[in-house]
């Protein structure tokens, strides 16, 4: 189960990862492909951890929590 505080903190991060996607668009659109890529990247990353941050844990063979 998700908590609230994390349910807000994932929602705020992807609205930061939209914005920095936006961003990467715009800067391809006008020709920008180093900003575009760059912008790219951090929206990757930013989605990364999100996901990362609200995977649930997963029990291993031994019961241990498996990262």
């Amino acid at each position: 189960n998700v908590r609230k505080d994390a349910l807000a903190a994932a929602q705020s991060g992807m609205a930061e990862a939209k914005s920095l996607w936006d961003q990467a668009s715009s800067a391809q659109a006008a020709g920008n492909w180093s900003d575009a890529v760059a912008s790219a990247q951090q929206a990757k990353t930013r989605v990364d951890a999100l996901r990362a941050e609200l995977k649930p844990p997963t029990k291993g063979r031994g019961g241990g929590e498996l990262g």
